[in-house]
């Protein structure tokens, strides 16, 4: 065997050993990607009443618009026949999120305040059957949804295992058949029950005469007379003809 087939063998059995320490999906299909994921990672308190900062990660192409929002489950009365039973729920708040290097970040505000000054959630602000606090749901639902028309325009449309069910548990149907992507994450969250701190707007400041604006800056001082004219009767000088307004 000469120098040169010997060397062209060690370079064969080199590549094969090199191509068997490769991970597979680097050699089935250069062009597959990582499986389609969402995660809802932190529900953080602002510290400001009823508001929370949600964050997670996505393995979805940037720019990718997400649907964020709080749900809360209100559940049917007793003796309530109009809805057969079923709960309601009541969508609180509802925001945008961009996919950015795989992470996003969106804030949700839950409540609102009553005429009366209360905070209160949408539901309870209405009139409606069931909008009794104790028929709430003691958890909100937080969601993170790639809806149907953003998933129909997104790059991953043309990824078979994305609209498979079996392989993807984001997987969603709309009633008409339309799929889209959507992750839940529950967490506690009491009703409001405290009264909101309204700030207290200044009236505007009256029209008043010099004399009343400079007692109100200077109570000390009385003025009960007015003050002389500082001119003598003299100083009443005849205007000459040409400065007479004719």
């Amino acid at each position: 065997m000469t120098r040169a087939t010997l060397a062209k063998l060690l370079a064969f059995v080199l590549v094969l050993v090199t191509a068997c320490d490769r991970p597979l999906d680097n050699l089935v299909g250069r062009g597959s990607s990582a499986p389609i994921a969402m995660t809802i990672e932190q529900i953080a308190d602002t510290g400001q009443p009823g508001q929370f900062i949600l964050s997670g990660t996505a393995t979805l192409p940037d720019e990718t618009p997400l649907t964020v929002s709080a749900v809360r489950r209100i559940n049917p009365q007793p003796n309530d026949r109009s809805l057969d039973g079923e709960s309601r729920y009541a969508i609180l708040d509802r925001t945008s999120a961009m996919v950015r290097e795989g992470r996003w970040q969106a804030q949700l505000s839950l409540w609102e305040i009553s005429p009366e000054g209360y905070y209160q959630e949408n539901w309870q602000l209405t009139n409606s059957k069931g909008s009794e606090p104790e028929l709430a749901n003691l958890a909100v639902d937080f969601w993170a949804t790639l809806e149907p028309l953003d998933l129909a325009q997104s790059k991953l449309k043309d990824r078979s295992e994305v609209f498979d069910s079996t392989l993807n548990p984001l997987i969603n149907f709309t009633p008409s058949g339309e799929p889209y992507l959507k992750v839940i994450e529950p967490k506690l969250v009491a009703l409001p029950s405290a009264r909101a701190v309204v700030p207290v707007s200044l009236p505007e400041q009256e029209r008043t005469t010099w004399k009343e604006r400079l007692m109100l800056e200077n109570p000390d001082i009385r003025l009960t007379e007015q003050p002389p004219i500082p001119f003598q009767a003299n100083d009443n000088l005849p205007l000459p003809a040409e400065n007479l307004l004719r």
